[in-house]
């Protein structure tokens, strides 16, 4: 039984299929192969996302002081970066295999794709397809203005 919101509009190739009070159902297109020889293969992928895990990436972005954005120009809006973001959600989920001592790895974050993908990468998707945040092509992440 479905006891959430049914989404259907399409945004590039991610959008959320599905919601329900415990996860998010997301879609997109994986390409895979070299364009140039011609062996790429374009498959559709659905994955379910916790609603926990975009809970936490959200939480991170409201909860962060305005010390915490960089910002480069007036006229641009204040950016969260993709590292502080990474290092939240691994102390978080005490995911310590990306610490050196005391220090976050955001290599080693982003070099785990299920990890980044789940806890990080689409729950952002999320959060900007549900119109909340500007997930920018660096990663940075900027709040909407209401």
């Amino acid at each position: 039984m479905n006891n959430g919101k049914r989404y259907s509009r399409e945004k590039g190739s991610f959008h959320i299929v599905d919601e329900t009070k415990e996860k998010f159902v997301v879609a997109y297109t994986m390409r895979r192969g070299n364009d140039f020889d011609g062996t790429t293969e374009v498959k559709d992928v659905c994955r379910n996302i916790p609603r926990k895990n975009v809970q936490v990436v959200a939480n991170v972005i409201q909860d962060a002081k305005p010390s915490d954005f960089e910002r480069k120009s007036i006229e641009e809006p204040p950016k969260l970066g993709c590292h502080y973001i990474g290092e939240y959600i691994s102390r978080h989920f005490d995911f310590n295999e990306f610490f050196d001592g005391s220090e976050f790895k955001w290599n080693w974050f982003q070099g785990t794709k299920t990890t980044y993908e789940m806890y990080y990468h689409f729950p952002l998707k999320i959060l900007e397809e549900k119109n909340l945040i500007t997930y920018h092509k660096n990663g940075k992440v900027s709040i909407k203005q209401r």
